[in-house]
């Protein structure tokens, strides 16, 4: 990891650098300027576009102009953009440097015990909001303590500790929510404040969460482990309640499973020299299957009791304990059918992930060939390189119900498979499925013009059969024909919208081909537009003008244009609103 993005995540919350990353792969860093020590961008939002400002030196100099009150998303999307792009212009200006925040603090260092304890409930009485705070962070501290008391204890004493703190902690990070005004502010509504800001308790569990992955070590792993499992367990009531409110809330508690995940690969690991570690997850699983008073309760934790099979010794006393449950397991006749389908699911994967490609077939059955568990397969199949029995599922989804994905899909594997006449022709059936400009000029770019020009034509006469007017002049643009485009715009232009970029590019391309031959068409979607009688149409129609006049000037058609132009004029003069649209547009 690059210096900046090092020194970015020492201020950027987790959970907040990762929508970041995001915001960067969507493209939404615009306009980047280094200009010394600093990174001045445009980042793009649901709400509102933001200027950031990044000290390209530390990280926690830098600004920006959106609502939220911490290090934001759009800082984190513009030092990744700055550590993985290049080419960004450098005016060689420094920045003034601004005084650190630390340095600013500095001062609490040399006050005395009861000075401090002054200053702080002088603010504490002031400041409701901080007293607040600070009972929480005491809270929390307390909690640490006594975590780290509980660290070396067993299973069930653990699972008693938990149970009992782990509401008493949601309950605290959950107070550091903030309802915000339900009153529209357009300039500062941004998807980091839209009815709720939960940042400040998503970021008090994210602290939660990585102290407790720091208690899961060789030596004590148990705690840590459970902490983090009924933690993730208690944040369902999260995602129930706020979960339409915001993907924060989701994403925050999707993320913070991600702590567990590495807590459970951690004890995986452990596994190698401490046999106690496969002993603990046994145990783990025993007790979580205990809680479930039905077969169908598996759907709410099978996810959770996967980890605790790392290998199929594991798989074998995860399948025994779920057998002492209910003995059919998953022909179960007190299973729910979409129950049922989602334990199908979690078993094969399991299987497959531990190559057990007979007991997921077993267990797949009848479901072998819908759309969810046959990927399943298809990925197997692709990590041990059998193409064949890849692209055979992936032939039969094609059959049943082909989306875009599973096209691309195809053509991957053929490509993967050696087998390029395939590829292509899969390539081209789902541009036929799917008709889309880049995936045409996909094609172009793989198979080159000789082999499209024996295919095109059939591929737009179908095109022009399902009316993809636009798409079938683009296609002949790029290909470069614009007289042949022009001649189906001429055709179809009752279809085709005068305004879209396509018909605009082709007409910027024939006034310079043929402008007395657009002369007609100006004239024509001018008048149209007059006739509309609106402001916004009196100005599409001085556009219009404006493209027409041009034509003229190219033809050396000075008198006509006066001619018509002075008749316009003479027989709309009264149309104040037109007069002023066409003002502007032509002077």
């Amino acid at each position: 990891m690059s210096r900046l993005l090092e020194d970015m995540r020492r201020c950027v919350e987790p959970h907040i650098a990762e929508r970041g990353l995001a915001y960067y792969h969507e493209g939404l860093v615009e306009n980047v300027r280094v200009d010394g020590a600093w990174a001045e961008a445009l980042v793009l939002g649901n709400y509102g576009d933001y200027e950031v400002r990044v000290h390209l030196e530390n990280v926690a100099f830098s600004e920006c102009d959106c609502p939220y009150d911490d290090y934001c998303k759009h800082i984190a999307a513009v030092c990744y953009y700055i550590d993985r792009e290049s080419g960004v212009e450098n005016t060689g200006q420094p920045a003034p440097v601004v005084e650190k925040t630390a340095n600013r603090l500095g001062f609490l260092d040399d006050l005395s015990r009861d000075a401090l304890l002054d200053i702080v409930k002088t603010v504490a009485a002031d400041n409701p909001s901080f007293l607040e705070s600070l009972i929480l962070a005491l809270r929390a501290h307390n909690s640490m303590t006594e975590m780290g008391n509980i660290r070396t204890q067993g299973l069930y004493v653990s699972i008693e500790y938990f149970e009992k703190r782990i509401p008493e902690i949601l309950g605290d990070c959950k107070r550091l929510f903030v309802e915000e005004d339900d009153e529209w502010d357009e300039d500062y509504y941004d998807d980091d404040v839209c009815g709720w800001d939960f940042s400040a308790g998503v970021a008090r569990l994210h602290r939660f969460g990585q102290e407790l992955l720091e208690m899961v070590t060789p030596e004590h792993y148990i705690a840590g482990t459970v902490g983090l499992l009924l933690c993730v367990r208690g944040l369902a009531v999260w995602e129930e309640e706020y979960g339409e409110v915001d993907g924060e809330i989701l994403d925050g508690c999707s993320e913070f499973e991600g702590y567990l995940s590495e807590a459970f690969e951690r004890v995986g690991e452990f596994m190698e020299h401490d046999p106690q570690a496969r002993v603990f997850l046994e145990e783990l699983a025993e007790w979580m299957v205990k809680q479930c008073s039905e077969i169908d309760d598996l759907a709410g934790c099978c996810w959770q009791l996967g980890y605790c099979a790392p290998d199929v010794t594991g798989l074998r006393h995860l399948e025994s304990t779920i057998r002492r449950l209910d003995a059919d397991f998953l022909q179960s006749e007190r299973l729910d059918e979409c129950i049922r389908r989602l334990l199908v699911y979690w078993w094969v994967s399991l299987c497959l992930e531990l190559d057990r490609e007979g007991e997921a077939r077993a267990a797949a059955g009848d479901s072998l060939h819908e759309d969810s568990i046959a990927r399943l397969f298809i990925r197997y199949y692709e990590g041990k390189k059998r193409w064949d029995a890849a692209k055979e599922l992936q032939y039969i989804l094609l059959q049943d119900r082909p989306w875009v994905d599973d096209y691309r899909g195809m053509v991957e594997l053929c490509r993967q498979s050696g087998d390029p006449d395939g590829a292509r022709k899969w390539l081209e059936q789902w541009f036929l499925a799917y008709p889309d400009l880049d995936l045409f000029r996909e094609y172009l770019s793989l198979y080159g013009r000789d082999d499209v020009a024996g295919r095109v034509g059939d591929w737009l006469e179908k095109l022009k059969a399902n009316r993809r007017y636009e798409l079938v002049l683009d296609i002949l643009l790029l290909l470069d024909q614009p007289d042949e485009a022009w001649r189906t715009y001429r055709k179809y232009q009752a279809y085709l919208s005068e305004g879209s970029s396509t018909v605009l590019k082709l007409f910027h391309q024939m006034k310079e081909r043929d402008p007395a031959g657009l002369i007609p068409y100006y004239r024509a979607i001018v008048m149209e537009h007059i006739r509309q009688r609106k402001r916004s149409s009196y100005a599409l129609a001085a556009r219009w003008l404006k493209e027409m006049r041009d034509a003229y000037m190219l033809l050396g058609q000075k008198r006509e244009w006066a001619e018509f132009y002075d008749d316009l004029v003479s027989e709309y003069k009264r149309f104040r609103a037109l007069m002023d649209e066409i003002e502007k547009a032509l002077y």
